[in-house]
């Protein structure tokens, strides 16, 4: 085919004739020529080849704009100006006159049938992971006018040029990519899945007579919080299935005459599976056709009668990793989530990257650990940040008390025994002499990370004082700068100590369990937590603990009790001692808030209405003393040690006292690190508001709150002399963080290539996931969404099921029966509340979220990190 000449429409078999080319067809174009030549049910497909996009861009792009310099020059602020222009220009691109009357024309034939067409990107990089990791997999439904399809054609185009898949082509050395456009006819649709041929990580001959399918219904999963409602079934050759996990669907995308609209999924159907038994028969004639090939995965619609079409296919394995990893590195979210939760704004991103590669370093480091010098820590997946285990489970394996194989144990969300055998980590014991040395390694740490505690607090209190004096608005530009370089300052000192202090306590945990092994060989993990629970004076625990009393105030006053149900502020209340009690708390926490580590999110005294939910929450429940709660997780700790006196040699109880005291401190002091870091980003954001409104002034068409989507080093220039064209930039940002907000989160650890399935259980009648604070308890699901979203719901002895963790609601575990999260670990900072006040909780239960249905019934043992759906 000649580049020069394609500004035309091809069919898959004129492709294949021309043959089929990733160069000139893309990697999803290509490998729908492969299965129509394998002869598999392809959806009717036409191809507007790569070479259309050379020659338009080529010719309405300015010099320097196109990809390949781009490529070259994403890493300055200056190709990140000329990106975001670039794709402004773009999307204004026009198609060649004889292309564009071919598409009307395939339009107007069909796209008013059934659901309209589809408009899938297929960039021409050598690997669809690649493409995947690029955020180059892009697709569009619901095609219905030209002026829909030209649209839809320029925005594919255009996410050539977007940041984030500049920077993954210039880290794996891409040099230049350009788009061809896949154009599908779509009828009617029942579901969606994905076929997998073979997991990868798993021996050849492992589900070699059968395949996994992921299904949904209508077009593809709704995506909230990161969790997507999938049922995944191990499917046989003859077509039944071997094992089904079905979830809740509680909404379906589905085409309509304004495109794609979320339609809530009836009652009944919502626990019905998505694809029936038609449906997985029709799915294994499919797969018999491929399943001596290479590992492969192929999207299939499927109509009204459970008939497939392929509409994408790709295979399994390929180069798409993050940075700085390989095909056996392993990479997992579980504890950095609690410093980067979900889909960062690239403002809270921009303040924490900068230390935290660092801070691990010099933190490992002072531990004795031997890291790789070239190894990468931290890398970014669609948005997400996760740690390189690989490069820092075996450096921990030298320092003296710990155990690697105990940290691959808190790792969740993926396939835990391939992660133990790519590791190759095996547990071992430590002697009473590798113990005493690791006791007094951390006893040093402590002791360093007091006095740099201490410190910091003091500067920081002092600066927190006169921010809150200072009126901003009449701040010259000059002083505002120095004021957000000051705050970025006690942000950085504060997330230092704060991952120093994480690291140390995990270390100080490891090293508690490793000695408590010793004499409760298979009830240490479970001990350790318990004579951790109990501390005096938890940080991250206090202002959930100051609501509850709140609660009780206006409980004892009938007027503000009944005002309480339509209020939204303060002064909705009658004059009372509740309300007065209302207004301290907000006085004393209201800088903080839910999600309080993303600086885009309000704290709760710009916006309290979540304090409000969580108040008339409270009024349901019966009266609670915290105090008497707080007294009876100490008790029990005290006699869990107790206990152990009576076991233990005198030697080893020595040992356990003298790492439990180091272990209960580290945590204390982690634990007022978290309250600081959400403080100081509360700091950094009532900076960020005022550079914000100064930047509105002087641009009207920047949208509010754009500030969210600089990086810091760009909000320092914005507010200096030297100001960018920053609406390109705040809008490019903006759509990718929508993206990225709208794909389902990778599994919170994984190896190599994030893959598109996650690895999940078939019973989804037991949940598994890790004991995080021990104890029992029965009642109806509460689904919680994004910011806690349906806290209003929650009735006393409710099961709160969160996707991830957020100590903001530590207020509702008062009230609930026990608490239920997807991620998260028994270390993180919501665990640590959850024990402090005995609520039991399971956390890393996987796709607990998606699984279980608002209202069902649920048994949640913290003890074995069992939640048991008592009702179908």
């Amino acid at each position: 085919m000649s580049r020069g000449s394609a500004g035309r429409l091809y069919t898959l078999l004129d492709a294949a004739i021309d043959g089929g080319r990733v160069e000139d067809f893309g990697v999803v174009g290509a490998g729908l020529v492969d299965a129509h030549r394998r002869g598999l049910p392809v959806a009717e497909t036409w191809l507007v080849s790569a070479a259309v996009f050379r020659e338009c861009s080529h010719a309405g792009l300015p010099p320097g704009h196109d990809p390949a310099t781009l490529v070259r020059a994403i890493h300055k602020p200056s190709g990140v100006e000329r990106a975001a222009r670039a794709r402004e220009r773009m999307r204004e691109l026009a198609l060649p006159s004889e292309l564009g009357k071919e598409l009307a024309l395939l339009v107007e034939r069909h796209g008013n049938e059934g659901s309209g067409l589809c408009l899938r990107a297929s960039a021409t990089l050598p690997d669809a992971s690649l493409v995947t990791l690029a955020g180059l997999d892009r697709v569009l439904y619901g095609i219905r006018t030209w002026s829909d399809l030209e649209r839809g054609v320029a925005a594919l185009w255009s996410a050539v040029v977007d940041e984030e898949p500049l920077w993954v082509l210039r880290h794996h050395r891409q040099r230049d990519v350009a788009m061809a456009v896949v154009v599908q006819r779509v009828g009617g649709v029942r579901g969606q899945a994905i076929l997998r041929t073979r997991e990868p990580h798993t021996p050849q001959d492992e589900g070699a007579d059968s395949f996994l399918l992921a299904s949904s219904l209508g077009f593809g999963p709704p995506v909230i919080d990161g969790a997507a409602a999938v049922d995944i079934v191990r499917v046989a050759s003859d077509g039944s299935a071997l094992a089904r996990r079905v979830s809740c669907k509680s909404a379906a995308w589905v085409a309509s005459d304004r495109g794609l609209v979320l339609e809530p999924v009836p009652n009944e159907t919502a626990r019905e599976p998505a694809l029936g038994d038609a449906a997985l028969k029709k799915s294994s004639d499919v797969w018999k056709k491929i399943e001596h090939a290479p590992a492969r995965e192929l999207e299939l619609l499927f109509g009204p009668d459970d008939s497939p079409s392929v509409l994408a296919a790709r295979e399994v394995q390929g180069e798409g990793f993050p940075l700085g990893g390989s095909r056996e590195s392993v990479w997992s979210r579980t504890g950095l989530a609690d410093l980067l939760p979900g889909v960062p704004t690239p403002l809270s991103s921009s303040l924490v990257e900068g230390f935290v590669e660092s801070s691990l370093r010099s933190t490992l480091d002072s531990l004795g650990a031997e890291l790789d010098r070239d190894a990468t820590l931290v890398a970014t997946v669609h948005g997400r940040h996760y740690l390189n285990v690989s490069a820092m489970v075996p450096a921990l394996s030298g320092v003296p008390g710990i155990d690697p194989a105990v940290i691959v144990q808190l790792l969740r969300g993926g396939n835990t025994a391939a992660v133990a055998r790519t590791l190759d980590m095996r547990s071992r014991g430590a002697s009473l002499a590798v113990l005493s040395l690791a006791a007094a390694r951390l006893a040093l740490q402590e002791r360093k990370l007091n006095e740099a505690s201490a410190r910091f607090e003091s500067d920081a209190e002092q600066h927190r004082r006169w921010l809150a004096e200072m009126d901003l608005a009449i701040l010259p530009d000059d002083s505002l700068v120095t004021t957000l370089r000051e705050s970025h300052g006690f942000l950085e000192s504060t997330g230092r100590v704060l991952l120093s202090s994480s690291v140390v306590a995990l270390a100080a945990h490891i090293a508690l369990e490793a000695a408590l092994a010793r004499v409760l060989p298979d009830g240490a993990s479970r001990t350790a937590y318990s004579l951790t629970s109990g501390l005096a004076d938890l940080e991250s625990a206090r202002s959930a603990m100051a609501l509850v009393q709140v609660v009780e105030l206006l409980r004892a006053d009938p007027e503000a009790k009944s005002k309480l149900e339509h209020a939204g502020r303060t002064s909705d209340l009658p004059e009372s001692p509740g309300r007065r009690a209302l207004a301290e708390w907000l006085e004393r926490f209201g800088d903080r808030g839910l999600v309080e580590l993303e600086v885009e999110r309000p704290r709760y005294t710009e916006e309290p209405a979540p304090v409000f939910a969580m108040l008339r929450a409270g009024l349901r429940a019966e009266p609670t003393d915290p105090e008497a709660m707080l007294s009876r997780v100490r008790a029990a700790a005290d006699s869990e040690l107790a206990l152990l006196e009576s076991r233990a040699g005198r030697v080893e109880m020595l040992l356990i006292r003298t790492l439990l005291a180091r272990a209960r401190a580290l945590s204390l002091l982690r634990e007022r690190m978290r309250v600081w870091m959400a403080r100081t980003i509360g700091m950094t954001r009532s900076v960020a508001l005022d550079v914000d409104r100064r930047l509105l002034r002087l641009d009207p068409t920047l949208p509010r709150g754009g500030v969210f989507y600089l990086r810091h080093t760009e909000l320092l220039s914005a507010t200096g002399r030297t100001r960018a064209d920053l609406g390109p930039i705040v809008r490019m940002r903006q759509a990718a963080h929508r993206r990225g907000l709208e794909r389902a989160d990778p599994p919170d650890t994984f190896i190599g290539v994030p893959p598109r399935i996650a690895a999940l259980p078939f019973d989804s009648r037991r949940l598994l996931g890790s004991g995080a604070s021990a104890g029992s308890a029965t009642g109806r699901v509460r689904l919680l969404g994004p910011a806690g979203a349906g806290a209003e719901r929650v009735e006393p002895g409710d099961v709160i099921v969160v996707r991830t963790p957020d100590v903001g609601l530590a207020p509702l575990f008062f009230w609930a029966g026990a608490v239920v999260a997807d991620s998260g670990s028994p270390l993180s900072h919501a665990a640590v509340v959850a024990r402090e006040i005995g609520r039991p909780a399971v956390f890393g239960v996987l796709a607990a979220s998606s699984t279980l249905c608002e209202g069902e019934l649920v048994r949640v043992d913290g003890d074995k990190g069992l939640v048991e759906r008592i009702e179908s």
